[in-house]
């Protein structure tokens, strides 16, 4: 017999018993030489315990039944009774067998016998061990491991084979842990968890080692965790580890390992969490652990505890003490040690986080200093290199931060690079590794420029935000880094998706991040940036207001002394100025230079930013120049952009904005100085600076501009025309360059270019182009994917430019480009509304599909528009910033759709001009009924264009006596004279006002002066000043007026001489033609049509509204009446017509708006009100609730059964307009023709409740019986009820008959 063969069987050599068994052990001295082995060995328990003893007990069952000695007996029945029991006090029991009786000792061997006659639970144990044992012995692990659980699954269900389970699943144990350790590999990870856990489930463990398995089995699950970012993982190590200090609470000084496992635990779900409980415990664990034994890898782990803490609580102790920690830990540790590379690391990161609080630099060089010592350390391959790089990227790029040393960005990047290289997508620190990265690109951007460094940036951000597990502690700062690469990206290419997309990420990153934790202020201040920078591009007011309330946010929670005050300082600055540049208010621009002063003054010369905020500060003290020309302000921004230029070197991307800004100011300088030496200096400065800014840079036209002004002045100055020409070119570059460029910047850059060339005399083809270029952007810069009230305060900037450019264009004998000048920059968001809802027939012939999705997005993007008053209505409410964030986003992605599939539309040969603005020929016909006059008021000089054939050319009507200012005395005259006008407690008026005395002279002598100065002239020309007393009114000739300017307001309808004396005679409008009014020639060209689907109803189909008594207005008794008297015309008389009548409370907006689908005419008698801030709130006020503009805007859609046709406003104000938006006829008539209907009775300021009856009664009798219901026909039957209503009352009483006015066709 061999020496090693009861090694084998007691040892790791047990699983080839079977196979041996039935060949060799045949006898009893088998028995004999195994138990006498055990005897040289004392028999000791531990020998015996496990696997051994079952060994001997299975080997001695082969022994025959023939036993020549009890003691061997006892033997036999120790080793039988094992494999029941698997208790080691069994040996005690068997060495007294041998003193049993004969008959008790039988009885013991009855029961092994019985034991042992299973040959079917052996033969299952040796099929199932053999094969696991020759593919160990042979080292053929992967193969070992794929048969274990099958393995598992048999001896689980035997009580025979534990002990032999408990030995397989130790060698699986072993076999996963190697190799983990050697590859990190997830499947061996999951492989040893699930191995521990069947030792837990299925092996009969002490507390003691069971404490140690799932001592294991806890710290395994939250590396799975670490890797794989699964809360469950966590949570089942967390409640594992719990466990494993409970069962070994008889010793708890041993527990110092399993306290610092459930720290490190605890620590991780709060990473993960944001809990802030977690953290505090793992804080307490960790003090435990130490207490028990203090060694650096406990004071380690605590540091890294208190660090996360203070990044949530902002409690500068927290930091402090981990600072101690990690000293505690670093000191003892030699270099040699594996560990020595990870405290330094963390040590690191600990400093850092000191400097941002407390501002000392010697921080943030130790902090680099222990960074690069953690790295050199690390060898190659190990799984914390990537995590080191990253750490010494970060702050490498925080030293850049504020020294701007371009050594420590590169070095920032070639280090985060790397780390990101040698990091798998699947391990959890690649996406804290890309967001470094990403942060360093972008700071590199920023400082000189490169486009590829920003695209850089914004990949590597998105892909770790992808990489993060929504619920990730580190969600929010990755979001924060990837709106503020967005953010970076916008300010070069200004692609609007780029900035929607960085305001959404910061406000995910701001809702993430509690109010205590350290990176708030600074993920405050990111998204105020970012919607200070959208404010720039789109002018919204609601992101400026709340810039300057995240902002304030942000600075409160910023303490004295913190790094990043001159920063927060800086932004509430910027914001104060952007609010003055915006409105206007003084108090911001006083508030800009205050707190931008103590954003410099805060800054030390050395921070990397103090050049942009001196170039800031200066840039608002120049802007107070211009509205107090205080010289001192001037000569200190001056000072300032020098001071800035010095500290700021030719490769950083700001350097050129300094430079201009510079230049800009000399240039101020000298128009107050006139020195050449001032001027000149500035024109060096501008060249410099355009020399200094990358091809097509989106800064480039603003310096462009500016080099123009310069050499604008110079040549105002000097004379020089070669300064004019540089300027001209300038300018021209400016306008239509490669260049990136806002819209606003391409308009003034094209006007300034107009101007010149006038200045200049040049050819009038090129001034053509220049005011050409400026009609380009207008679409742009009054975009649809802003809403409508946006896009009126967007009109601002337009401003008069229209009418200097239709002036030139007359001047020039361009008429028919003055026509279309005047049509394309006249009423431009009803063109933009009416352009939503033309039909696309000419499209659908050619390419279907593209029609309909055209006509979707067109349909979608139309209620957007007129949505903007409620989505501003709900932004002062209850509505959430991110929804409507999300709304504004959603708008804004249709309007970029809808120009791309206008530009694939018009890649088709047949449709190059399709819904491009209108050519002459294609508003020639809208003088089919009659010609109409368009009148433009310009310094230059006013003239009338009148189209009054579609064959024959535009004629034109100089009006030498016209000017702005007359025209402005003459509203200003004519307003002054209505207001406070009331003839009765029953006008149909919004608000109450206090009455007045009527000023006769003053209405008399405006409609004086429009007739002699304005409408006598254009009659004259047309040869209409011929009185046929024989004629009839429904034979005078037809005109339809659209005036521009000051006349928009002004009733030219009603201009004449009157006379109080019948013997000098009258000379009015009303006796040569009939008057209408439009808004745009386009609305005289196609009325909305219906979709095919629509049925078009012949014959009137009247819904009729009246308001008697509405709740919190005057009485209106007139309206009901109004309306009896139109009832007479549709139901009593045989007219064919439909007839709806809803009164007082029946007239709900609901009921009202569901009755418009079905009827074509609708007549309203009721108060109106016309909203001068927000024109579509512009409303008929009914019972309980208003209907407004918007609520008819956004009715009038494929939902209607029936054409519109005829409107009659019977009420005030809908027709006034808003004196600040003179081109655009913001008001309910115009809205109601834009909306669809064809002809619209409306009233150009309030008017009687007992007028109003006497004028619908006669229109209504005009319209039915002499033109037999002709919509077309209602300006004549309009002119036969004033008529009747002024003869009835006298002409005197200009304010009761001149409000009712026609538009339309």
């Amino acid at each position: 017999m061999k020496a090693w063969f009861p090694q084998m069987l007691l040892g790791k050599g047990y699983f080839c018993y079977q196979a041996l068994v039935p060949a060799v052990i045949q006898t009893l001295e088998l028995v004999k030489y195994v138990y006498s082995f055990l005897a040289e060995n004392h028999c000791s328990a531990t020998f015996f315990a496990g696997s051994s003893a079952r060994t001997i007990a299975i080997a001695a069952s082969a022994v025959p039944q023939a036993v020549e000695s009890r003691f061997h007996c006892a033997i036999l029945l120790y080793t039988a009774s094992t494999v029941m029991a698997e208790d080691d006090a069994q040996l005690r029991q068997a060495l007294l067998l041998s003193s049993l009786s004969s008959d008790e000792f039988d009885e013991q061997l009855a029961q092994v016998q019985q034991v042992q006659s299973q040959p079917s639970t052996q033969d299952t144990i040796q099929s199932v061990v053999a094969p696991l044992l020759y593919q160990l012995e042979s080292q053929n692990y992967e193969q070992f491991l794929r048969m274990v659980p099958q393995a598992v699954e048999i001896l689980g269900n035997m009580r025979a084979g534990h002990p032999i389970l408990s030995k397989i699943l130790d060698e699986a144990t072993n076999i996963y842990y190697n190799r983990y350790s050697q590859t990190g590999s997830l499947h061996d990870m999951d492989g040893f968890i699930s191995v521990q856990q069947q030792i837990v489930d299925l092996v009969a463990l002490d507390d003691t080692a069971l404490s140690s398995v799932l001592n294991d089995l806890g710290v395994f699950l939250r590396f799975k965790f670490e890797r794989t970012g699964n809360i469950e993982d966590i949570e089942k190590a967390i409640s594992v580890l719990r466990r494993a200090i409970d069962l070994n609470a008889f010793d708890p000084a041993k527990n110092h390992g399993r306290l610092d496992n459930l720290a490190i635990s605890l620590f991780r779900r709060f990473e993960a969490t944001g809990d802030i409980t977690d953290v505090n415990n793992a804080i307490s664990f960790h003090r435990q652990a130490i207490e028990l034994k203090p060694i650096p890898q406990y004071f380690g782990n605590l540091a890294n505890s208190l660090h996360r803490r203070f990044e949530r609580l902002n409690n500068i102790a927290d930091i402090n003490d981990a600072i101690v920690a990690h000293r505690q830990a670093i000191d003892p540790t030699p270099d040699s040690n594996p560990q020595k590379p990870h405290y330094l690391s963390n040590y690191g990161n600990s400093l850092c986080c000191h400097f941002e609080q407390v501002g000392d630099v010697e921080d943030l060089n130790d902090a680099i200093r222990s960074h690069s010592q953690a790295v050199e350390l690390t060898p190659a391959g190990d799984n914390a290199l990537a995590n080191r790089l990253s750490n010494l990227g970060a702050s490498l790029l925080r030293r850049f931060q504020r020294f701007g040393n371009p050594t420590d960005i590169d070095d920032a990047i070639y280090a985060h690079r790397r780390a990101v290289g040698i990091t798998s997508d699947d391990h959890p620190a690649k996406a804290d590794c890309l967001s470094n990265l990403g942060n360093a690109l972008d700071s590199r951007f920023e400082r000189f420029g490169r486009l590829r460094d920003c695209n850089d940036s914004v990949a590597a951000h998105r892909k770790a935000v992808e990489l993060t597990p929504l619920r990730h502690a580190d969600t929010a700062l990755h979001l924060s880094n990837l709106g503020k690469s967005l953010d970076s990206r916008f300010g070069y290419t200004c692609q609007l998706t780029d900035i929607d997309d960085a305001i959404l990420a910061h406000r995910k990153a701001v809702d993430a991040t509690p109010d205590t934790h350290t990176e708030r202020p600074k993920r405050l201040g990111n998204l105020g940036s970012s919607l200070s920078a959208r404010f720039e591009a789109i002018s919204d007011t609601r992101d400026i207001n709340e810039v300057l309330v995240v902002y304030q946010r942000a600075f409160n929670l910023i303490p004295n002394g913190h790094p990043d005050r001159p920063l927060h300082l800086n932004n509430l600055a910027n914001t104060f100025y952007r609010r003055f540049d915006h409105f206007g208010k003084l108090d911001d621009i006083d508030d800009a230079i205050a707190t931008g002063n103590l954003a410099v003054d805060s800054a030390a010369d050395d921070y990397a930013s103090k050049p942009l905020y001196l170039s800031n500060l200066a840039t608002a003290l120049r802007c107070r120049f211009k509205c107090k020309s205080n010289d001192d302000d001037l000569k200190s921004a001056i000072s300032m952009y020098r001071r800035a230029i010095e500290l700021t070197g030719d490769d950083q991307v700001n350097k050129p904005m300094y430079l201009t800004n510079l230049g800009a100011s000399l240039a101020e300088l000298f128009r107050c100085s006139r020195s050449t030496t001032d001027i000149d200096e500035a024109i060096t400065t501008h060249v410099k600076a355009i020399e200094l800014t990358p091809e097509g840079h989106v800064g480039e036209p603003g310096h462009l501009i500016n080099l123009g002004t310069s050499l604008a002045y110079r040549f105002d100055h000097a004379g020089d025309r070669s300064d004019a020409d540089r300027a001209l070119a300038a300018y021209e570059s400016a306008a239509v360059g490669k260049s990136i460029a806002r819209d606003a910047v391409r308009i003034n850059a094209a006007l300034r270019w107009a101007r010149l060339c006038i200045t200049t005399h040049s050819p009038d083809s090129t001034t053509l182009r220049a005011f050409a270029t400026v009609f380009q952007h207008i679409p742009r810069l009054i975009w649809l994917g802003v809403g409508v009230q946006h896009r009126y305060e967007k009109l601002s900037v337009v401003g008069e430019t229209v009418n200097e450019a239709v002036a030139f264009a007359i001047g020039a004998g361009e008429m028919d480009m003055a026509i279309q000048w005047l049509e394309e920059g006249r009423c431009v968001v009803w063109s933009q509304i009416l352009q939503l809802r033309t039909p696309l027939d000419d499209l659908k012939k050619i390419d279907p599909e593209l029609a309909d999705e055209l006509e979707a997005v067109s349909h979608l993007l139309d209620r957007a528009g007129s949505s903007g008053d409620q989505l501003l209505e709900k932004s002062r409410g209850t509505g959430s910033a991110m929804s409507l964030e999300e709304e504004g986003q959603k708008h804004r992605r249709l309007a970029e759709r809808y120009e791309k599939l206008l530009e694939k539309a018009r890649e088709i040969p047949e449709l190059q001009h399709f819904l491009r603005p209108k050519l002459i020929a294609d508003l020639r016909p809208a003088a089919t009924a009659g010609p109409v006059v368009l009148v433009n008021v310009h310094e230059t000089h006013c003239d009338a264009l009148v189209l009054s054939d579609p064959r024959a050319p535009v004629q034109h009507v100089p009006l030498p006596k016209l000017t702005p200012s007359v025209a402005m005395d003459m509203r200003s005259h004519f307003l002054t004279s209505l207001q406070g006008r009331s003839d009765s407690d029953h006008d149909r008026y919004s608000v109450p006002v206090s009455l007045g005395v009527p000023s006769f002279n003053s209405i008399e002598g405006t409609l004086r002066s429009i007739w002699l100065q304005v409408v006598k002239p254009i009659l004259d020309t047309l040869g209409y000043l011929t009185i046929d007393s024989s004629r009839e009114s429904i034979d005078f000739p037809h005109i339809t007026w659209c005036a521009t300017g000051p006349l928009a307001f002004l009733p030219i309808h009603a201009a004449g001489i009157y006379s109080s004396s019948p013997s000098k005679g009258r000379e009015c409008i009303f006796d040569y033609v009939v008057s209408s009014y439009t808004p745009t020639l386009t609305a005289l060209l196609s009325p909305y049509q219906p979709s095919p689907s629509r049925p078009h109803y012949t014959g009137a189909r009247l819904l009729a509204i009246s308001q008697p008594n509405t709740p919190r207005q005057r009485p209106l008794p007139g309206t009901r009446a109004e309306v009896q008297v139109v009832k007479a015309y549709f139901v009593d008389k045989d007219f064919n017509a439909a007839f709806k009548w809803l009164d007082g409370k029946e007239a709900t907006k609901a009921s009202v708006l569901e009755e418009m689908k079905t009827h074509n005419w609708i007549h309203l008698a009721c108060h109106g009100i016309q909203h001068k801030t927000h024109p579509m709130q512009s409303a008929f006020l009914l019972d309980e609730s208003s209907l407004t503009l918007l609520d008819i805007m956004q009715s009038s859609d494929d939902s209607s059964t029936c054409a519109y046709d005829l409107a009659v406003l019977s009420a005030c104000q809908t027709a006034t307009g808003v004196n600040s938006l003179p081109e655009e006829a913001a008001h309910l008539a115009a809205g109601m023709i834009t909306a669809g209907y064809r002809s619209v009775i409306a009233t150009m300021w309030f008017v009687g409740d007992s007028d109003a009856p006497i004028v619908a009664r006669e229109f209504y009798k005009a319209l039915m019986e002499s033109h037999g219901g002709d919509s077309r026909k209602s300006a004549y039957a309009l002119h036969h009820a004033v008529k009747y209503l002024r003869e009835e009352i006298g002409q005197e009483n200009f304010v009761r008959w001149m409000p009712f006015i026609h538009m339309g066709v």
